[in-house]
């Protein structure tokens, strides 16, 4: 897939908006098998520091879940800008409902299932 221009999706503290920008030629997209090394701990972590004021703690979120939202985004609709939409889209929810997710549900799968329901 060379010649295809990769982009993260980066956290704005501003209204709680993301952002699309091209990364560094040096970066990296992430994969399945990245975020997997991480720990569910990380996520509740994040979150627990969003719900109590630090709404920049959710850019870590952003930052382990963006590439497999998008990959999982693509397999439905088959556009690069499209599935990139979708998971900013399910960010947003994410971001917006982070109060009701139940700490008893790993993250990334409550994540997903948002992501899916679009």
């Amino acid at each position: 897939m060379t010649g295809i221009p990769r982009f993260r999706l980066h956290f704005l503290y501003i209204g709680a908006i993301f952002q699309i920008m091209q990364p560094p030629v040096t970066a990296s997209c992430h994969t399945i098998e990245a975020v997997s090394s991480v720990s569910a701990s990380d996520d509740q972590a994040d979150v627990e520091r969003v719900l109590a004021g630090d709404i920049s703690a959710f850019e870590g979120v952003v930052r382990r879940w963006q590439g497999p939202l998008i990959s999982l985004a693509y397999r439905f609709c088959h556009d690069r800008g499209r599935s990139e939409e979708m998971a900013q889209e399910a960010f947003l929810r994410a971001y917006r409902a982070l109060a009701q997710w139940r700490k008893d549900a790993i993250f990334s799968t409550w994540l997903f299932a948002l992501a899916t329901n679009l």
